[in-house]
């Protein structure tokens, strides 16, 4: 069984503005969101595909430190990725960044797929866990919004 977490928002800036936080990641990754505690480029460029980056966050009360592979790259428009640890990649087959352009602005989408038994993904455990996987996703979009719009005073200003 597969369940797709999956979250939007829309920003006030370009899609280009948007992915340049990303090539930036390891300068925003921190403020990004509280959880976040370390990002660093261990193979290739800024979100060039087959780059590899090592992140550390919390989770769940735990710290969690993997490494993650750029799978494709469409600059402005699309950064997947797959952690590297196979048991990761296998819970957790795809992630994918999404920016759309909007009249006058960027949609921003945020999807992670994971992969659960059908037992499991009725557990008490499992249901908090996609919970706060789904809040985290929503905090990340949020803090993105207004780390963007701040950087560039907002097309409103």
């Amino acid at each position: 069984m597969r369940v797709t977490m999956s979250h939007s928002i829309d920003i006030d800036a370009s899609p280009e503005e948007v992915f340049a936080f990303f090539v930036n990641i390891e300068e925003n990754y921190t403020k990004w969101h509280p959880n976040h505690n370390e990002f660093r480029w261990i193979k290739g460029e800024p979100m060039e595909e087959g780059s590899v980056a090592f992140s550390d966050q919390m989770g769940h009360g735990k710290s969690h430190k993997l490494n993650a592979r750029i799978d494709r790259v469409e600059p402005n428009r699309r950064i997947e990725f797959s952690w590297t640890h196979p048991l990761a990649r296998f819970f957790f087959p795809r992630n994918v960044w999404i920016f759309e352009p909007t009249n006058g602005g960027c949609r921003f989408t945020a999807e992670s797929e994971i992969r659960l038994g059908w037992i499991s993904s009725r557990t008490a455990h499992v249901k908090k866990g996609l919970e706060e996987g789904r809040n985290h996703l929503k905090e990340e979009g949020e803090n993105l919004k207004r780390l963007v719009e701040g950087e560039q005073g907002g097309r409103g200003s």
